[in-house]
């Protein structure tokens, strides 16, 4: 929906409300696309990305080994909506650093840019 640029918010909260209940489930790419899917429509919804913060502290150990797009995504998504979530950042950026060889020029582009737009 968000690429066809279609926004029904009634459809999107209950998908999110849904999505929030099952957020253990999601991979890495899905918490992403779940990201970049709010940020693209503008809807910012704190209950959605509180939701994924706390996924993404939940998986601490394991961001290391998340692929370069997926944490760039979630930190242009974020920065995007303009939701400054430090300890989120410091995960993601430490991640990203982690995989700093893996990282095309759109990743690097996207991480540096949202770092900069929450003051990071």
């Amino acid at each position: 929906l968000a690429t066809l640029k279609f926004r029904n918010d009634n459809m999107v909260l209950a998908v999110g409300r849904e999505a929030s209940r099952k957020i253990q489930e999601f991979s890495p790419q899905e918490l992403s696309n779940f990201t970049w899917a709010l940020a693209t429509l503008d809807l910012c919804d704190n209950l959605m990305l509180r939701a994924v913060a706390e996924e993404v502290d939940r998986r601490d150990g394991e961001i290391l080994t998340w692929d370069p797009q997926s944490l760039s995504n979630m930190m242009w998504a974020y920065a995007t909506l303009a939701v400054k979530d430090d300890p989120l950042f410091r995960r993601l950026l430490d991640g990203s650093i982690a995989r700093i060889a893996d990282h095309d020029t759109q990743n690097l582009a996207n991480s540096s840019w949202a770092a900069a737009m929450v003051g990071f």
